[in-house]
């Protein structure tokens, strides 16, 4: 998958979402399968000016409805594959269907996000108690991935996405590389 064709894939599902009832300001669950779906699925939520939150398919049915109840998810973005019968009523179902998103166009929706806006919802692990949010905002984000100083990073690079996908490691895989042209 090429830059453009991943940013073509991001922008058409983001234009999706926009449909589908996401909005600026809104927090998205995703549940997805590590591939490549999950890399364009949060690229597109943050397009829509939403922000995610991830959920791991192995998670127990507790969790997952903790997590979505405490981010406040409004909508969940997965596959027929996953089991969503532990949802709640208010949780919007968003199934990735290629054909519905196909048509749309490839260019950026035009939603504004500013620095403040809440880019992704991280859960503690729980270990003390119950899982705690953590709503990161973009600027906290970016200035994370492009200010670091742990590991240089330049075009051809190959990065391994390899973190539990809910962790906070999973943006620092996925970004990372995205932004250096690795």
């Amino acid at each position: 998958l090429t830059y453009r064709e991943l940013d073509e894939a991001a922008n058409r599902l983001a234009h999706h979402l926009g449909a589908c009832g996401v909005s600026r300001g809104d927090t998205v669950a995703v549940l997805l399968d590590r591939d490549l779906p999950l890399a364009t699925t949060t690229l597109a939520t943050l397009k829509a000016g939403a922000a995610y939150t991830l959920l791991d398919p192995d998670f127990p049915t507790t969790r997952l409805t903790t997590i979505t109840g405490h981010s406040h998810a409004t909508h969940l973005i997965t596959t027929t594959s996953h089991n969503t019968d532990w949802l709640d009523e208010t949780l919007q179902v968003v199934l990735l269907d290629q054909a519905a998103v196909d048509h749309l166009p490839a260019t950026p929706p035009g939603v504004p996000i500013t620095p403040d806006d809440t880019a992704c919802v991280m859960f503690t692990s729980g270990s003390t108690g119950t899982p705690k949010g953590v709503a990161t905002p973009h600027q906290a984000l970016t200035t994370t991935l492009t200010h670091q100083h742990f590991t240089t990073t330049a075009p051809g690079d190959t990065w391994l996405q390899c973190s539990p996908i809910p962790w906070d490691a999973y943006a620092l895989e996925l970004f990372t590389p995205l932004l250096h042209g690795a």
